[in-house]
């Protein structure tokens, strides 16, 4: 649906994964993993 957006012209989409991201506590242990979930994604 992002894309779909995009595609189309809007230009600001928000993609929200989960709620993983909300580390506090345990930012450098989390991130990395975090990351290669999103990053191919979101560059498509």
């Amino acid at each position: 649906m992002a894309r779909r957006f995009s595609e189309r012209g809007v230009r600001f989409v928000q993609v929200s994964h989960s709620y993983k991201w909300d580390q506090h506590g345990g930012l450098k242990k989390s991130l990395p993993q975090n990351a290669l979930e999103v990053d191919q994604p979101i560059q498509a």
